[in-house]
């Protein structure tokens, strides 16, 4: 049994014993450290992909709601009433104006989260701001009194040409 461990021993302490298990030491270090990217990224995959559910979920619901205050004369009233106003037309024209402004700002959230290419959200842009032929002021208004993102706002503002 002596010889065993003297043997044991010696080999320990052969240096080429000593690299290799330095070199399975290492390779293992590293192994575990791929893995724990690899669960890291995994993980923050998981995260952005239920943020981006979440958003589109709460963005089908104020798309919805805006829907049901704009056609229905009864959610019309109700709107007004809840938001302190007499004036039934004007509150559908402010939820027809922020069913295009909460679009807009969808597309301008996934531009600046790199879900989508400039041309894209560009296009978007244009397609409403280079036809709009409303009330400029009163748009910008909007934007400001619903606190959208201020870099949104400003290229709202810009796009305006104001």
């Amino acid at each position: 049994m002596s010889d065993i461990v003297t043997l044991y021993t010696q080999l320990l302490n052969d240096p080429t014993a000593q690299a290799l298990q330095s070199l399975a030491t290492a390779i293992t270090f590293i192994i575990s450290i791929l893995a724990f990217w690899r669960t890291f990224s995994l993980q923050n995959t998981q995260k952005a992909t239920l943020m981006t559910e979440q958003r589109r979920f709460l963005e089908m619901q104020w798309n919805e709601m805006n829907r049901l205050v704009i056609s229905n004369s009864d959610a019309t009233n109700q709107a007004a009433q809840m938001f302190g106003s007499d004036d039934g037309k004007a509150v559908k024209r402010d939820f027809l104006h922020l069913s295009y402004l909460n679009i807009l700002s969808a597309a301008s959230h996934a531009y600046r989260e790199n879900a989508l290419d400039y041309p894209t959200y560009d296009r978007h842009m244009e397609s409403f701001f280079g036809s709009y032929r409303g009330d400029r002021e009163y748009l910008v208004q909007l934007l400001q009194s619903a606190n959208y993102h201020k870099e949104f706002q400003k290229d709202c503002i810009r796009r305006l040409r104001i």
